[in-house]
């Protein structure tokens, strides 16, 4: 009788552990990798954004809306450092491909869709993509001397 107890739990755990190793890597497929977002490889960026980018649950999560603004935020220096070190020469595109280029325009309609359209540091990291070089923020940024985000202009 002691023998088919110890047989009936060696089944049962030979039977749950398969089961509890699946549903653990699941759990892990499912992971938010906001880390690697802060990757100083935009290809790494790229890879953990479109892990995101679908994800309906992920992106109703405020600190994941936040760091895909900060993500955008990060492109945003990278394309306008590119474009300084080229005196204009070169763009993204130029140094890092159409691939580069195709990733920033799906950050950006993701980021529209998802930000805080009353946060003035939200909506100008966004036009901080769309507007041209010399925007209300970029001068914003220029009269402050500074290379933090700007915030938009007051009125009047």
């Amino acid at each position: 009788m002691k023998e088919s107890k110890i047989a009936s739990v060696v089944l049962v755990v030979f039977f749950l552990f398969p089961c509890s190793t699946l549903f653990s890597q699941q759990s892990n497929s499912t992971a938010i990798p906001l880390e690697s977002l802060k990757s100083p490889d935009w290809e790494h960026r790229e890879v953990a954004y479109e892990k995101i980018r679908d994800n309906t649950k992920a992106l109703q999560r405020s600190d994941v809306r936040n760091v895909l603004v900060d993500l955008l935020d990060l492109e945003n220096q990278v394309i306008h450092r590119t474009l300084n070190d080229s005196n204009g020469g070169v763009g993204v595109s130029g140094k890092y491909g159409e691939g580069y280029s195709e990733y920033i325009l799906q950050l950006v309609g993701t980021v529209g869709k998802v930000m805080d359209w009353h946060d003035p540091h939200q909506v100008c990291v966004l036009s901080d993509c769309l507007r041209a070089r010399h925007g209300a923020c970029g001068q914003d940024r220029r009269k402050r001397g500074s290379s933090s985000r700007p915030v938009p202009p007051e009125n009047g």
